[in-house]
């Protein structure tokens, strides 16, 4: 499989882009890892000064500071990526764009951090990305 053809298949996972980006994000991060590709850095873009607090956060290590951005995507070299395709129209519509969060920070982000979009179901979705892209993703709480 492509890095394109596990992007569409994710893509076609319900609400993937509506509380699973980050998911998505780090899936397909260990996905490239996993198969000797270039793995990339996660990026948080944002627009309601979310990414003030994980500016803090990053800086003092104080992960409580941690807030769910607005949309979280891969960046490979200078191309941002989520499961929509390569440097969304939509991306532009982002002010704020904090690059390099660790996959650590990341993982943290997913399991400690309220205000994620309920409408992606990680019980059920988790195990099929698992699946689908032989990534472990046992990290990730399945409840938020």
């Amino acid at each position: 499989m492509t890095f394109t053809q596990v992007r569409k298949r994710l893509n076609k996972i319900p609400c993937i882009n509506s509380g699973g980006c980050g998911v998505a994000a780090l899936a397909l991060l260990r996905w490239r890892r996993d198969h000797g590709y270039t793995t990339g850095i996660i990026v948080f873009l944002d627009d309601d000064g979310e990414n003030e607090s994980n500016r803090e956060a990053l800086l003092t290590g104080n992960l409580d500071y941690l807030r769910v951005p607005s949309h979280i995507m891969l960046q490979v070299n200078s191309k941002l990526y989520d499961t929509t395709g390569i440097n969304p129209p939509y991306v532009r519509l982002f002010e704020d764009k904090l690059s390099g969060v660790p996959e650590n920070i990341l993982i943290h982000l997913l399991n400690k951090s309220y205000g994620w979009n309920d409408m992606f179901d990680r019980e059920t979705y988790i195990p099929e990305i698992e699946s689908l892209l032989d990534v472990d993703l046992s990290d990730i709480e399945r409840e938020i």
